[in-house]
């Protein structure tokens, strides 16, 4: 009976290893390239961008805001117009949370990315902007910490 249970075992825990797969999940500090949270994340089955950063978000208790696209607020970043920076009448910036899988951005929404474990191995959200100038989109998630903005990162 013993050696029954030790050989079920074995081939239970021989199966969940090789379909256990881990993604670095990485948040970055809002106005700096340095990281708020790092974490090895084990995964067993596809998922989405967005599903999976809110699982880890509420699992790591940080402050987090989602709409049906993806991460709208972490760490209590400002939404909707307050996320605006009007520099001149017809130059905004527009600023919000982004993402890279494995190095690169993507032109999907959150919801819309699915991340294959087995294929892919880091998942990073930084604070970001887009830019429009005269209605032409200069800049798509360029990282803040490349532009200081005295009216974001004061309270940062």
């Amino acid at each position: 009976m013993k050696t029954s249970y030790m050989i079920i075992t074995l081939i239970f825990t021989l199966f969940n290893s090789s379909n256990s797969f881990a993604i670095y999940f990485e948040v970055t500090n809002v106005c700096k390239d340095t990281p708020y949270l790092q974490a090895e994340v084990p995964v067993y089955t596809l998922t989405n961008v967005l599903e999976f950063t809110k699982y880890n978000l509420k699992n790591y208790a940080i402050p987090h805001l989602t709409n049906e696209n993806g991460i709208a607020s972490i760490l209590d970043t400002p939404v909707g117009l307050q996320s605006y920076e009007f520099i001149a009448q017809n130059h905004i910036r527009i600023y919000g949370w982004c993402f890279e899988v494995d190095g690169e951005q993507s032109e999907l929404f959150a919801r819309d990315y699915t991340l294959d474990p087995e294929y892919q191995t880091s998942l990073r959200w930084f604070y970001g902007y887009s830019e429009v100038i005269e209605g032409v989109w200069i800049h798509n998630c360029r990282a803040v910490n490349k532009v200081s903005n005295p009216q974001i990162c004061q309270k940062f």
